[in-house]
């Protein structure tokens, strides 16, 4: 168990990657503006992916696979990636292994990150998406991989009896960088990527959506860039999560109560 100083950002997942080792997320901690920067700190595991080999080594709970980025070098061998917010979803690309994550976002935007290879920084909370986030951060936030995908939080706009809108966010502080009118996104849910046959329109596609937004969207990763994205034409209202079972067919759950199975249209 890992301790977290608030009730939010524990992350999400625990899976399995395409090299038998265990990937877990970790959220940030969930400290507004927190002045240490954990998910810049490489002595915290907090606004990471870390990478174990869950077997037990002797005294120890679990291993460190030795080819971890920090393994013999300053910082956690448990990190695989970081400079991550809450990273509540992340999938593995069949064919290339590339990492892609769905980090939620604070004010301003919410990210689809891609990691290629180990050892990357994502930026958090320095960045959030491409836009500077907290000036004072570490050094370390120049070196900060661009998110694939950023989606830019929608707002609302609340009518006063003086006419007058105020540009708010979907329950978070208020702020004026960049927050307008827009996509109606407030917590991203990367996905799986299709590999049912009955499914040959997404077959090679990585399904992804939005708590906020009951659409369902898809895209191909492309040398590690986000190319083709459409919606599916299908909506999931309060979409938390995708799953795929033993034969390959795919799952979405709703927090609203249902499981839904994706069938090719008759």
């Amino acid at each position: 168990m890992i301790p977290n100083p608030s009730e939010g950002h524990h992350g999400g997942l625990v899976l399995f990657g395409p090299d038998r080792y265990l990937f877990i997320g970790q959220g940030d901690g969930g400290i507004y503006r927190d002045p240490t920067f954990p998910a810049q700190r490489l002595d915290n595991l907090h606004g990471k992916i870390l990478r174990i080999d869950p077997r037990r080594h002797g005294t120890q709970a679990y291993r460190v696979p030795k080819d971890n980025p920090f393994v013999d070098r300053p910082g956690r061998d448990e990190i695989w990636v970081y400079g991550l917010r809450n990273p509540w979803r992340f999938a593995f690309d069949p064919a290339t292994a590339d990492l892609v994550i769905g980090d939620v976002g604070e004010l301003i935007a919410e990210e689809i990150d891609v990691a290629p290879r180990a050892g990357l920084n994502f930026g958090w909370s320095c960045l959030e998406g491409r836009a500077p986030y907290a000036s004072d951060g570490p050094a370390s936030c120049a070196r900060a991989t661009p998110p694939a995908r950023e989606l830019i939080r929608g707002s609302i706009r609340a009518e006063k009896p003086d006419g007058d809108l105020p540009t708010v966010t979907r329950g978070r502080p208020r702020a004026n960088t960049r927050l307008m009118p827009g996509e109606p996104v407030c917590s991203i849910t990367a996905g799986v990527f299709v590999r049912d046959p009955s499914l040959p329109s997404l077959v090679n596609r990585h399904l992804f959506g939005d708590f906020c937004d009951a659409s369902l969207h898809s895209f191909r990763l492309e040398r590690g860039h986000v190319v083709d994205e459409r919606e599916l034409g299908l909506d999931v209202l309060l979409l938390s999560s995708f799953g795929v079972d033993g034969a390959g067919r795919v799952y979405v759950t709703s927090l609203a109560g249902p499981v839904y199975r994706l069938e090719a249209a008759r």
